[in-house]
């Protein structure tokens, strides 16, 4: 007969291994619980934003997926964004004008609609890191995309102005909620392209933002007015700081 000696320390650390496996196997982590995007953006909503100024023409509609069609647009078009997921970037059902893309991600709306710097592409709604957006911003202003940019940073929003040092170059200006990442206003002009669009808060479903936001997007709509016309006019010569 065999004699077997076992370590009792050696068989609670075995016990111990085995319910540490199982909890692991059974315990899940949340989704949202890592994500960037504020607490109050959440999978199921469905943000608006009004278009105040449009391409009187026919644009096409090219992302990192490819070419994906032409669409038209008009002034006082209401622009949807359903958010299926949120990850690092958020994906959903994006509506504007005569095009409806089933599944879209918020980089691929940027750059398709030039609302950003390539490569930096915030989107409609931008994560809260805004340090690091920063950083990005400040990096794509290089090489042939190089211009004069001007950040802001107000008390409820952020201000991000671009204009390309090239003849005919990109005009964008962009401005953010601070507390959402939402894009409260934004006015973007290339060649003979422009979209100027403002933030309309969805009062059927869940409120996102409350009065005082209100009164910052009546705001931002004006400041964007007003960029839009001197740049247009030419007159625009005052700046925060470079970059």
């Amino acid at each position: 007969m065999v004699n077997l000696k076992i370590n009792n320390n050696k068989i609670a650390s075995f016990f111990s291994l085995f319910l540490l496996f199982l909890i692991l196997g059974l315990v899940t982590i949340p989704s949202n619980a890592i994500s960037p995007y504020s607490p109050e953006i959440k999978e199921g909503q469905s943000h608006t934003w009004k278009i105040q100024y449009i391409t009187n023409k026919t644009i096409a509609w090219w992302d990192s997926r490819g070419f994906q069609g032409n669409f038209r647009a008009n002034e006082g078009d209401i622009v949807i964004f359903e958010i299926n997921t949120i990850a690092d970037d958020i994906e959903g059902k994006f509506i504007f004008g005569n095009m409806t893309l089933t599944l879209v991600n918020d980089s691929d709306i940027a750059s398709a609609l030039t609302l950003s710097i390539w490569p930096w592409f915030p989107g409609l709604i931008s994560h809260l890191n805004w340090s690091q957006v920063i950083v990005e911003a400040k990096a794509a202003n290089t090489g042939f995309m190089q211009g004069n940019l001007t950040i802001v940073e107000y008390t409820r929003f952020i201000l991000f102005s671009y204009q390309q040092n090239k003849t005919s170059g990109q005009n964008t200006t962009l401005i953010y909620d601070l507390n959402t990442g939402i894009l409260m206003s934004g006015y973007t002009a290339f060649g003979d392209y422009y979209l100027g669009l403002v933030y309309e808060e969805k009062l059927e479903n869940e409120s996102v933002i409350g009065v005082e936001s209100t009164i910052w997007i009546i705001i931002a709509a004006g400041i964007i007015a007003m960029i839009a016309y001197m740049k247009k006019s030419n007159k625009l010569v005052v700046k925060m700081y470079d970059i």
